[in-house]
């Protein structure tokens, strides 16, 4: 994982594309701190940026980190929480797949950029898992009753789909280009404008952090379920197990 501050933008790079870019433990914590610095320093804008094929695979679950559950809020919501709170605006650059607590990491983002390889895909029902952490967010961005659909299905959302539903808002052939011009166009915004609008809506549209207290816990009785264990031995057996949610 990389952290390039250049003004006032800092760039994160996910760089374990081996591992699918999982959303663990240490790229959590590494995310926190470079959020703390950016409010801490005054500095605008965060891109979240991922190299290889897979954005981010979600919660690694060939070991699953049953820890989680037992926290006041679990570490991926107070990310997720803490992206959507900072001052700082945060866009998600995204060329790949997008699976699981990764839909979460995405949703949190401010602004999202979708190039022709992203896909988005919710599969934690298929191994008995709820997206307690994920739904939240996910619903801010394209509504409960979609988000709900689509943790049933499990179906893969294309880049076209995603920004004609809210779940991403630029549909670009060249990420990259997409992501020059709109720095640039958001660099013209007054000083302070961000902060005071994500202000705001956190004021008006707050996720309060009893439902991350309550995902916590789904999260607890879903790791015990038998029929998740089930599951999730199964696939470790096979070899099919590669650390996704």
């Amino acid at each position: 994982m990389t952290v390039r501050t250049d003004g006032p933008v800092t760039t994160v790079v996910l760089d374990r594309p081996d591992a699918g870019n999982p959303l663990d433990d240490q790229v959590i914590g590494t995310l926190l701190t470079v959020l703390d610095e950016v409010d801490k320093h005054n500095r605008a804008i965060v891109v979240l940026r991922a190299v290889g094929p897979t954005f981010c695979q979600g919660m690694p679950l060939d070991v699953p980190p049953t820890e989680w559950a037992d926290q006041p809020l679990p570490p991926p919501w107070r990310l997720f929480q803490r992206i959507h709170n900072s001052s700082a605006l945060v866009v998600a650059s995204i060329d790949g797949s997008v699976r699981g607590g990764g839909v979460g990491l995405s949703a949190a983002c401010d602004l999202v950029i979708a190039g022709p390889s992203a896909t988005w895909r919710l599969t934690e029902a298929l191994l008995g898992f709820v997206p307690a952490m994920v739904l939240p967010f996910l619903a801010e961005r394209i509504g409960v009753a979609r988000a709900v659909s689509w943790t049933l299905t499990a179906r893969t959302i294309d880049a076209d789909l995603a920004c004609r539903t809210g779940l991403a808002d630029l549909l670009a052939t060249d990420p990259q280009e997409s992501l020059h011009g709109l720095l640039r166009d958001l660099r013209r915004l007054p000083a302070g404008t961000v902060s005071a609008l994500k202000s705001f809506r956190q004021c008006a549209f707050r996720i309060p952090d009893e439902i991350g207290a309550a995902a916590g816990a789904v999260l607890a009785e879903r790791l015990a379920a038998p029929e998740t264990q089930h599951r999730l031995r199964a696939l470790r057996e096979a070899g099919l197990l590669s650390g996704r949610s």
